[in-house]
């Protein structure tokens, strides 16, 4: 409601910055556009909406599946979403290549707050990073089999789009 509300003058400050501001501002500016095209079309929005808790529920329970992997951890819903969301908020403030080192810094701090030794932490953070990697690698190749296109294409496109 903010950025709709107040964006664009926020948006055109930002532009003039040095450093970052542009690239926030672009960053801002296509948020708002997205929301403002959702609140002139309610149905699709709802549909955003479902789509958006359906998927994160599936997270959260492929989080708490493999919580319940490993006995000695809290398996709760509760357990596995502060897990989730410590570990995402890790990766927006620290990101790296692939999230390798915040992904798991984060997420074995998230088990260190429900009194969960480091190793273990570590060893159940590497194991979700490694299989949540392995499964958006594995659906990302079906879908591009299945569109009959080939990762090499799909990069060329988009260098040529970013080069525009």
């Amino acid at each position: 409601v903010g950025v709709l509300a107040v964006g664009a003058p926020v948006i055109r400050i930002l532009e003039r910055l040095p450093g970052a501001g542009p690239a926030v501002a672009g960053l801002l500016g296509a948020f708002r556009s997205g929301i403002a095209r959702l609140v002139r079309a309610p149905a699709q929005a709802v549909a955003v909406v479902a789509l958006t808790v359906g998927i994160w529920s599936c997270t959260l329970a492929a989080v708490r599946c493999a919580l319940q992997a490993f006995p000695d951890l809290p398996s709760t819903w509760s357990a596995a979403l502060s897990t989730w969301a410590i570990t995402m908020t890790g990766m927006l403030v620290a990101p790296t290549p692939g999230f390798v080192g915040s992904y798991e810094a984060f997420c074995k701090a998230s088990l260190l707050l429900w009194g969960i030794e480091g190793d273990l932490a570590v060893t159940f953070a590497l194991v979700l990073h490694t299989s949540m990697f392995l499964f958006t690698i594995a659906i990302g190749g079906f879908f591009l089999v299945r569109e009959g296109l080939s990762l090499g294409s799909v990069v060329r496109e988009s260098r040529a789009t970013g080069e525009e």
